[in-house]
């Protein structure tokens, strides 16, 4: 995960090769990762944010009642 992103750092901070060519050749490289990890993040995050609101709305249910 971390080294896809430090390569797409790096393409972009390269001034030498534009950005188009740079995202076609990490999309050719790693579209699949990308979109695996994406998906995994998204629904981590989702997740988490689902958890977050049940607990919370256990903490608030007692002092409601």
């Amino acid at each position: 995960m971390h080294s896809v992103w430090n390569l797409v750092i790096q393409f972009v901070r390269d001034g030498r090769v534009r950005k188009r060519l740079a995202i076609k050749k990490i999309y050719r490289l790693y579209a699949g990762n990308i979109i695996f990890e994406l998906i995994n993040y998204i629904s981590l995050y989702l997740g988490q944010f689902r958890v977050k609101q049940r607990s919370f709305a256990n903490y608030i249910a007692p002092m409601a009642h």
